[in-house]
């Protein structure tokens, strides 16, 4: 027998009395507050101000977003209403002045349009109709939509009146959008169905607030966006036609049939930033080219048509590069331009008087946006090197531009929102790394930047905790788009330093050779690329994916390497490897159409497959009617196509030494395997069809199936004699018992199933079918009892609500957390102080004996949560894989020995020959038994300690 030389002090004793049995107990708790910050996410109409006060919806964490108002002064900031009290929210929103009142649209039990005179008896319903929206003030009436209709008002008791019923156009559903006003004329875009072309259009209304003088301007113009009035009452605006999906400019005098393209800027594609008129001048963005569509900026008036002023030349694709930003002030143009060769945050500051001598940088390394007027001063958001947006002042000048000092006592952490001027003072409503995002403003010579009030001071936001990883006896996560480590404890808990982390990435987090692997982003660069980092939390760059244009798509690892899938610019997609150095990170397969994680089309997720070093994986064909089964051994030549079928792969899963996979055959949804080879690329199930749900345990695959018994529970052995119904588990007239979360835990398989007497209920099955039983009726009677998963929770964040933690199944019904050793006494509720308000249970994750959640409470948010959970012990443990003691691959039925060993259980160490356990968790042996086998070797990096 070889050993370790840090065993050897305690192969002396292997077997030993345990002198007491500790009683375990649920200890639930909130590992740590990630995000501590106690927004109030204050938002602004822009320029609501009334009688020198600013009126937005905020939250103050006690009675959930309501209308606030604020004069920049502490005692002048407070709540106007608690329209719907409690902690649920009224939601105000469009927020318009009218008549020396604010209007607004808050939800009490629905969206209504409310008034106020800025005091709580003077804020009430003004009118029952049910879910208006765009509230638009225009030739001295508030226009608003409701259901199909526009409604104006002229704000008296009596003044509401209807001015067309659109709904009399279109019986397959109409909508109005885009209200604005121009020339003393309501404009506006309406949604209908066109019974000529026999699909949705939608065209520029005019209205003058009567129902004859409410019609359409323009029949061929669709899509109208950008709506300005210019001069000569003229109305410019942008559109596309039937025939052409490129936007144009257009004008009309506001006529029936007066729009028209407008000849002189014929060859222009429109972008989507908002028309500016400055002396009868109307300026835009646009370009030549559709593939660089926000590089130039044009002005055009009517003597002189329309003229090119500047030209920008990116280097990139356009969603990285061109104009953005663009605003009128001091009668010039400002605007940022951003090139893609530029750190991710960085940009430029511009000017233009309308000439192309008159437009030049004013400021260099700097990526201005939310620009807004305060007297002779421009305010903007700009970001630093740290990828932090700060506040920013501007006179139009090189030396005038400059940070506004924040005197906020922590640097600000997000973006200043919502400039607004009030008092001749800029109120802004920003977030800092201790306040969270509250009410700021700047003193009168705009140098400073103070808080008016902390108007949440109780209620955190969420960090959002996903994609959990056990490592080394530690959970990795990803937490507010950071990467954190912790041990269950708060102290523990702690950020990673390194770079952003991108956890919409499907398998965000993947393990290999006790590191992490992750797609992220370098705040110090603004590159985005590969990252690793190792249990001792130091984060290392592996390959930088800026410089080659591509972004990480997913992320999955086998027992030797990690592969991933990245898309262009272009939309193509290539398969990489990494083995965690430099040069073995490179491209494997590439000019691939795509590389589907999941199956969108049917909600059913397509996620690759491992069978040791070998990676099986889908790629979809450009036809996008057929898909093909590829095999990787992480080489190029080893990267190879197995099988093209005319059909949706719908599941994967690994079986003995097999992929076993789900298409959408002739048949239904049929059960195929393959080891990698065509020639042995079979249909294993011919008699039964509508499979689902793959799932090994002990001995057997099982699986959703469906024949003349109706929707029951298979197995299979991997051939089609050896595919047999376990049981007929409902009888009854319905027949259909529908098993799903199939779980495996020991060599046990748990699901869910409706025998049609209980309902959908929790049963067991070891394969035997007198073995197959319902374990507990939770739901009494034929009331069903299920779990559920959001699609953006369960396919995007991959998470579970139902997982095996110390031999037991833990599962959230109900919103409440459950636990089941198999037995109907040994499932229950779980009553625990520590889960009193909790609720939203999401990635249940096993470490050793305690289970990691992510959880919601009102006070904290959506955040880590762990528990201990006591033992469901077994006789005896079998370690036959190689590597950590506490990867549950490397355990004889994925069973997992508890860390403290009792008498009459065992664990036995037998890897294969020249492989090693290593013993990575402190372990007790407290009466247990530890047997190593003959010439098996084992290395201990945690505490062994024998009682």
């Amino acid at each position: 027998m070889r050993f370790s030389p840090n065993i050897k002090p305690f192969l002396a004793i292997l077997l030993v009395l345990c002198l007491c049995k500790k009683n375990f107990s649920q200890n639930f708790h909130l590992v740590k507050d990630i995000d501590s910050i106690t927004n109030s996410n204050p938002n602004v109409t822009k320029d609501c101000i009334l009688n020198n006060v600013c009126y937005f919806s905020a939250d103050n964490g006690a009675n959930g977003t309501e209308l606030w108002r604020s004069d920049g002064t502490t005692e002048g900031t407070y709540m106007v209403k608690d329209i719907n009290p409690g902690l649920t929210s009224s939601g105000p929103r469009n927020i318009v002045v009218y008549k020396n009142k604010i209007y607004f649209l808050a939800a009490a039990t629905s969206y209504k349009l409310w008034v106020s005179d800025g005091t709580a008896d003077g804020t009430k319903i003004y009118e029952e109709i049910n879910d208006p929206s765009y509230l638009t003030v225009s030739n001295n009436f508030l226009f608003f939509v409701a259901q199909g209709k526009l409604w104006k008002t002229d704000g008296s008791e009596n003044g509401l009146s209807l001015v067309f019923d659109f709904t009399q156009i279109s019986f397959q559903g109409v909508q109005l959008t885009k209200l604005c006003t121009a020339n003393n004329k309501l404009f506006f875009a309406v949604s209908s169905y066109d019974n000529t072309t026999f699909q949705f259009s939608e065209k520029l209304w005019a209205s003058n607030g009567t129902s004859t003088g409410t019609y359409s301007v323009s029949d061929s113009a669709l899509e109208p966006s950008q709506i300005i009035g210019v001069a000569n009452n003229l109305i410019y605006f942008s559109a596309r036609t039937a025939n052409d999906y490129n936007r144009k400019l257009w004008v009309t005098n506001g006529t029936r049939g007066s729009a028209k393209k407008v000849a002189s800027a014929i060859g222009i594609n429109i972008y989507n930033l908002n028309f500016i008129a400055i002396n009868k001048v109307l300026y835009f963005i646009g370009a030549a080219s559709p593939s660089q569509y926000n590089t130039t900026l044009y002005k055009h008036d009517e003597q002189n048509g329309t003229i090119q002023v500047k030209q920008f030349s990116p280097s990139g694709p356009p969603d990285f590069t061109g104009i953005a930003s663009f605003t009128n002030f001091k009668n010039s143009i400002f605007f940022s331009y951003r090139d893609s060769t530029n750190p991710y945050y960085l940009g430029t500051l511009w000017k233009s008087n309308g000439t192309t001598e008159g437009t030049f940088m004013i400021k260099d390394s700097c990526r201005p946006s939310n620009f807004c007027k305060v007297g002779s001063t421009l305010f903007f958001s700009d970001y630093n090197s740290k990828m932090e947006l700060t506040l920013w002042k501007t006179d139009g000048t090189n030396t005038g531009t400059t940070i506004v000092e924040k005197g906020m006592g922590k640097e600000i952490a997000q973006s200043p929102l919502d400039l607004t001027p009030v008092n001749d003072q800029l109120l802004l409503f920003s977030a800092t790394s201790d306040k969270g995002n509250e009410l700021w403003k700047t003193d009168g010579a705009f140098t400073q930047t103070t808080l008016v009030k902390d108007i949440n001071s109780y209620a955190s936001e969420s960090s959002v905790p996903t994609s959990l990883k056990a490592l080394d006896g530690k959970i990795f996560l990803i937490a507010s788009s950071r990467l954190w480590v912790t041990d269950g404890t708060s102290n523990a808990t702690k950020s990673i330093p390194g770079p952003f982390a991108f956890n919409a990435v499907p398998g965000a987090l993947s393990i290999l050779n006790n590191e992490v692997y992750f797609s992220g982003m370098d705040s110090t660069t603004g590159h985005s690329g590969f990252f690793k980092v190792n249990a001792a939390s130091s984060c290392e760059l592996v390959k930088d994916m800026f410089d080659a244009k591509q972004s990480i798509k997913w992320i999955y690892a086998t027992d030797s390497l990690v592969f991933f899938a990245a898309q262009n610019f272009f939309n193509k997609y290539s398969l990489w490897r990494s083995d965690g150095t430099v040069s073995g990170t490179f491209e494997i397969a590439t000019g691939l159409y795509a590389l589907p994680f999941t199956n969108t089309r049917n909600r059913i997720r397509v996620i690759p497959t491992k069978i040791g070093g070998s990676l099986f994986f889908v790629q979809q064909t450009t036809s996008n009617h057929s898909y093909e089964l590829w095999v990787t051994d992480g080489s190029i030549e080893g990267t190879r196509k197995i099988k093209e079928m005319l059909a949706f792969y719908l599941e994967t899963a690994s079986y003995a030494n097999n992929i076993y996979f789900i298409v959408n055959g002739i048949a239904g949804n049929e059960l195929w395997k393959t080891d990698g080879t065509d020639e042995k690329t079979l249909m294993v199930a011919s008699k039964v069809n509508d499979i689902a749900n793959l799932t090994a345990s002990g001995e057997w695959l099982y699986f959703k199936g469906t024949d003349e018994s109706g929707s029951e529970l298979w197995k299979t052995d991997g051939t089609d004699a050896g595919t047999k119904l376990v049981k007929n588990i409902n009888t009854k007239s319905s027949k259909n018992s529908d098993p799903a979360n199939l779980t495996d835990i020991a060599g046990w398989l748990y699901f869910f199933a409706d025998d049609g007497i209980h309902g959908n209920e929790l049963w067991k099955t070891n394969g035997v079918e007198d073995s197959t039983k319902l374990v507990k009726d939770i739901s009494a009677g034929p009331e069903s009892t299920s779990l559920y998963l959001t699609n953006w929770q369960s396919t995007l964040a991959l998470a579970t609500n139902i997982t095996n933690v110390n031999g037991k199944l833990l599962m959230v019904i109900n919103n409440h957390l459950w636990t089941s050793d198999g037995t109907d006494s040994g499932t229950h509720i779980i009553e625990d102080a520590g889960l009193s308000d909790v609720s939203e249970f999401y990635h249940l994750t096993a470490l050793r004996e305690q289970l990691f959640f992510t959880a919601y409470t009102h006070q904290h948010g959506i955040e880590i949560y762990a528990g201990h959970i006591e033992p469901s012990y077994i006789p005896k443990y079998t370690f036959t894989g190689y590597g950590n003691f506490d990867n549950t691959r490397n355990w004889i039925n994925g069973m997992l020995p508890p860390v403290t060993i009792p008498p009459g259980v065992e664990i036995l160490i037998d890897p294969p020959t020249g492989k090693e356990c290593i013993l990575n968790v402190p372990l007790k042996i407290k009466g247990g038994k530890l047997t190593i086998k003959p010439n098996a070797k084992i290395t201990v990096r945690g505490n062994v300690l024998i009682h």
